[in-house]
């Protein structure tokens, strides 16, 4: 059995914004967190999805060539 998990953390080391439930899992305001690793169009590439956005963040991701989460 394989287990992928994401986990993104800021430099001051949150991991979730305030209040969070089942039904928030991220807390409110953690969307910026997580923005840099789901919007490059290379991630979204490797997934079958079209469309992100071609900047630094997309470039190093396809240089690293980092295994997809569904691999």
């Amino acid at each position: 059995m394989t287990v992928t998990a994401d986990l993104a953390i800021s430099l001051d080391g949150y991991i979730a914004g305030t209040d969070v439930t089942l039904d928030n899992p991220g807390g409110d305001g953690a969307e910026p967190l997580f923005e840099w690793i789901h919007n490059p169009a290379s991630r979204r590439e490797r997934q079958g999805m079209t469309g992100g956005e071609e900047n630094r963040d997309s470039e190093l991701m396809r240089e690293s060539r980092l295994p997809s989460p569904r691999t």
